[in-house]
């Protein structure tokens, strides 16, 4: 196991420790983005969190933090993965169920055993040369695993939902396969308070999603397709049930536009409703779904509509009928791709993903709470799409500045404004990353700051992350009139961004 100080935190590139504990923070992992490499994230017993993403040499990256994103362990798992899942053991550590590729280009299910501060124990492979299996889930339950994703059978060249349960030493007891017609790739699990299961996925074969309940023994109790609704092609990537029992089912559309799509059932399967969002032939995906304490829906979203054809990361709000209230797009400067979100018990959520540079599909991991209204402590705008001329967008915010999107056929009727929601404040940034201190001078001061040269943008806010000063194109600043205590500069010029903590007298 790797020592948790070879992970090095970058730092709150946001605001932390506000109410109801928001955060943003950035782990100096290295991920890619893209649909065959996502990282899964569990809330721990211990109320922290644990996750695993693909590195770019496709080994496992798995990570334990605590309540506020602070690493407490992390481990490298080295070979050939991809679609790592991460579950707590109820005796404490932890199960990674993947996907290993082989030198011929094969996959077989394999799982790890971590104790509780990421050693490795044992692992397992499931190889069979005619069949290949992909991960999607592991469950613990009734003493036992339940490892579940797909097998493509080598033979009849048809692939199938696929569970297989295991003792708690990895070995086989048994193995079930459904839709044995089809051709069916697992997207996401769940396991019910009934201890029953849920799996969802697609059939290819009809380009249709597929929702299967089985019982702890791997018995069918219903087997769905939407073939017969208007939203039968949905691939649902990820699947949640309502405080009522309906089952929501988030992912995109698989034919031909690959827009956002969500839909939800009765706790029988049956169809309620379908919704699809940002029909403008893009790329755009969602990664998450919950429904919360008033009823509505909160979708985590990767819509690439407004970025030239790159990721970003957007929260799309609805009612329970499915009817789109708001879009927020986070970090809109730049590209961004969540991995998946968890719903967090004020409401609001956690997300997991990467942010990086425009174009690059490789950037570092991220973690985000946002508040009960969902509101970040970092870059966000909020995007009412008119559906009639999509090429129309209007942001909710009074002019103070220009805001470009990244798709030049896109308007902007208003641009946005500067508010402590906008700047990522640095609180607890490493100062081994970043040193802008010998850009100014004094420190500490009386009030009066003098810098080295004119810059873009200067913004000093507290310790809270709120804004109290914004500069711009000057190389002074006059802070007398703001309480003595610790500040944090953020110096904006061009492309480049650097912050320190400046003391006030």
């Amino acid at each position: 196991m790797k020592n948790c100080l070879t992970i090095l935190l970058i730092g709150f590139w946001c605001l932390t420790g506000t109410a109801q504990n928001q955060f943003s923070k950035e782990f100096d992992i290295i991920s890619r983005s893209g649909f065959d490499s996502p990282g899964k994230f569990i809330k721990s017993a211990d109320q922290g969190y644990a996750f695993v993403v693909t590195g770019t040499s496709n080994g496992l990256q798995v990570v334990k933090t605590d309540s506020l994103a602070n690493v407490e362990w992390s481990t490298e798992l080295s070979g050939n993965y991809y679609f790592g899942s991460i579950l707590e053991k109820s005796t404490g550590g932890y199960w990674i169920f993947t996907s290993k590729l082989d030198t011929n280009f094969s996959y077989f299910q394999t799982l790890f055993s971590l104790d509780s501060l990421g050693n490795m124990e044992w692992s397992n492979s499931y190889t069979d040369p005619n069949q290949w299996g992909a991960a999607a889930e592991v469950i613990e339950l009734n003493n036992s695993l339940l490892l579940i994703g797909d097998i493509y059978d080598t033979i009849t060249n048809k692939k199938h939902f696929a569970v297989t349960k295991s003792d708690l030493n990895g070995n086989v007891l048994w193995q079930k396969r459904y839709g044995d017609t089809m051709y069916i790739e697992a997207r996401d699990a769940l396991k019910l308070n009934d201890n029953e299961i849920l799996l969802t996925g697609i059939d290819w074969w009809w380009n249709t999603a597929n929702l299967l309940k089985i019982d702890s023994s791997g018995n069918i109790i219903w087997h769905k397709n939407y073939v017969d609704t208007a939203y039968y092609d949905l691939e649902p990537l990820v699947i949640d049930t309502c405080a009522n029992g309906d089952i929501l089912m988030a992912g995109r559309r698989s034919y031909a536009t690959w827009d956002i799509m969500a839909m939800r059932l009765d706790a029988s399967g049956n169809f309620i409703w379908g919704s699809q969002y940002i029909d403008n032939w893009s790329d755009d995906e969602a990664y998450g779904i919950h429904e919360n304490n008033d009823g509505s829906i909160i979708l985590t979203t990767e819509p690439e509509s407004f970025s030239g054809n790159s990721s970003q990361t957007a929260l799309l709000k609805t009612d329970s009928l499915g009817n789109m209230q708001w879009l927020r797009l986070i970090l809109p400067e730049e590209q961004s791709f969540p991995f998946g979100s968890l719903k967090n018990y004020d409401d609001g959520i956690t997300i997991l993903g990467i942010r990086g540079a425009w174009g690059i599909d490789t950037g570092k991991v991220y973690m985000m709470r946002t508040s009960s209204t969902f509101e970040t402590t970092c870059n966000q705008l909020d995007v009412t799409v008119i559906e009639e001329d999509f090429n129309v967008v209007t942001l909710d915010h009074t002019q103070v500045s220009t805001f470009t999107f990244y798709q030049p056929n896109i308007v902007v009727q208003s641009p946005y404004a500067i508010t402590s929601n906008y700047y990522c404040s640095g609180v607890g940034i490493s100062e081994q990353i970043m040193q802008s201190e010998s850009l100014f001078h004094p420190n500490p001061t009386e009030g009066a700051i003098f810098f080295n040269e004119v810059f873009d943008e200067i913004i000093v806010t507290n310790n809270l992350g709120q804004i109290e000063r914004y500069f711009k194109n000057t190389n002074t600043i006059d802070l007398s009139a703001l309480g003595s205590g610790t500040y944090f500069i953020e110096i904006r010029d061009g492309s480049s961004r650097l912050i320190n903590r400046v003391i006030l007298k």
